[in-house]
């Protein structure tokens, strides 16, 4: 990380930011508007991509979604600078450190994991195996655990689990925009996100409140809203971390490079 963006981040972490959640749906809805067709038929190949990802053994096609994802975030940004943005651009992610990218994944995955292990442990490994492989019959194994307990092991699970889900939310671009190292991009992620927590999970229950107004529109409205929701976190990426400093562009930088 080079001295300009850790000045940054050192900046955020210290004084604080406001999160201004109209503003960046406000954004990315005008984002939107401006090549809606783009945004809605990539939506529909990512659709395609990973439905075939799924069909590969031991889940190594869902690993590299990641890759594809962040494509909504880089033709975002062609369209925020001003700059031609083509079809292509949205599979550019291949040319900004997709293995890093790839490992956001997976670690922050496997973290996750982690932190259900106390609770697998009450309910026992044996138990939830069978559940996993037969969970009509698997319910069973429920009846002779006490319900608190499970909800107090659920909930000790679940609370660090929310928090970094959201503290988590730039690590991706951090990856594809400053060019950091997977567990770099994870930690500057979640350092800025904490400062602001409480605004940011705010944040996320907005974006959660326009996927649901677009799955209640017979399904047909998360054709917008799900690309409102994906330029709307990068917009605020964008807003506080600042895309304009001379520190980057990465990806600009590896396109000339082709």
């Amino acid at each position: 990380m080079n001295s300009s963006l850790q000045s940054k981040i050192n900046d955020l972490t210290t004084n604080g930011y406001q999160v201004e959640i109209g503003k960046y749906i406000g954004i990315a809805w005008e984002n939107f508007k401006k090549m809606p067709l783009m945004y809605m038929g990539y939506l529909l190949v990512l659709g395609v991509i990973s439905w075939a990802a799924g069909k590969l053994p031991l889940d190594i096609g869902n690993l590299i979604l990641p890759v594809f994802t962040i494509g909504f975030a880089i033709f975002a940004n062609k369209i925020q600078r001003n700059e031609e943005a083509e079809f292509a651009h949205f599979f550019d992610g291949f040319k900004t450190n997709p293995a890093h990218l790839i490992l956001v994944g997976i670690v922050s995955s496997l973290i996750m994991l982690m932190l259900t292990l106390p609770m697998a442990a009450h309910v026992g490994f044996g138990n939830i195996f069978n559940f996993i492989m037969n969970p009509y019959e698997g319910f069973g194994m429920f009846s002779g655990i006490s319900v608190s307990k499970l909800a107090l092991w659920g909930g000790l699970a679940a609370i660090p689990a929310i928090y970094l889900s959201v503290a988590w939310s730039w690590a991706y671009y951090f990856v594809a925009f400053k060019g950091l190292d997977f567990w770099s991009a994870m930690e500057a992620s979640r350092k800025v996100i904490t400062r602001e927590w409480f605004s940011f999970f705010g944040f996320v229950l907005a974006l959660a409140g326009i996927a649901l107004a677009g799955a209640l529109c017979f399904g047909v409205g998360l054709f917008v809203a799900i690309p409102v929701i994906t330029i709307a976190s990068f917009i605020s990426f964008e807003q506080i971390i600042g895309m304009n400093d001379h520190e980057i562009d990465i990806i600009d930088e590896l396109i000339d490079e082709d």
